[in-house]
């Protein structure tokens, strides 16, 4: 039993080191679903709370569902007591078929988001994480620097080219992820590619990813 509890506590920590995702340019509910043994999803719900799905091989005689549920349930209880921000995380699903497991984690917003990462993924790096509307980007000191490509023609622009601010929400992060946002895409910097119906961001660069919400 001390063995199956030591392996579903690294179990989880290996799932948070994997390659984090999300983002694409129109809603594809198949790209929110990881296609590989090993990766995450971050998708950025309506309410703009941050879901992290991790994906890893369960294949161990030695692995227990109960126990690695258990175990997870133990870690974000105590996480919780420290997490700021809004809210805290909570394990949405945990489902194992096929020798994998996949666990979704809901954080409250990013601010409890980053957190989870300083403590369980990258302790001795910044992990920064934006979600916002437009304005709210710029009040907060990002300066869109540099150039963007147009989601809709592929075109080149700059941030004074922007249109229709109002209506748009900004993911920032400094993290190597694919994301997926609940809209359109509108715009997204030059460290960031598209693949899949996932916006791809690059490590230690300044990743933006402007959309549009799905209308209600």
């Amino acid at each position: 039993m001390n063995n199956i509890r030591k392996t579903a506590g690294l179990l989880l920590m290996v799932m948070a080191a994997a390659l984090l995702a999300a983002g694409c340019s129109r809603k594809d509910k198949e790209a929110s679903e990881p296609d590989t043994k090993r990766n995450a999803t971050l998708t950025v719900d309506e309410q703009e709370a941050i879901v992290i799905t991790y994906t890893e091989s369960f294949d161990k005689s030695y692995y227990d569902k109960e126990e690695l549920e258990s175990r997870t349930a133990e870690e974000l209880a105590e996480f919780n007591k420290t997490a700021s921000g809004d809210g805290s995380a909570v394990m949405e699903s945990l489902n194992v078929k096929d020798g994998t497991a996949v666990m979704k984690i809901k954080f409250a917003d990013e601010k409890v988001y980053v957190d989870y990462v300083k403590k369980y993924v990258k302790p001795d790096k910044e992990a920064k994480l934006f979600v916002g509307t437009y304005k709210d980007a710029v009040s907060a000191g990002y300066k869109f620097s540099g150039k963007f490509t147009c989601g809709e023609d592929l075109s080149t622009v700059e941030a004074k080219d922007f249109k229709e601010t109002d209506g748009l929400t900004v993911v920032y992060t400094n993290e190597e992820q694919k994301i997926l946002v609940p809209g359109d895409i509108i715009y997204f910097s030059e460290n960031v590619s598209l693949e899949k119906g996932l916006a791809v961001t690059s490590e230690g660069k300044e990743n933006y990813i402007i959309y549009k919400s799905d209308e209600k």
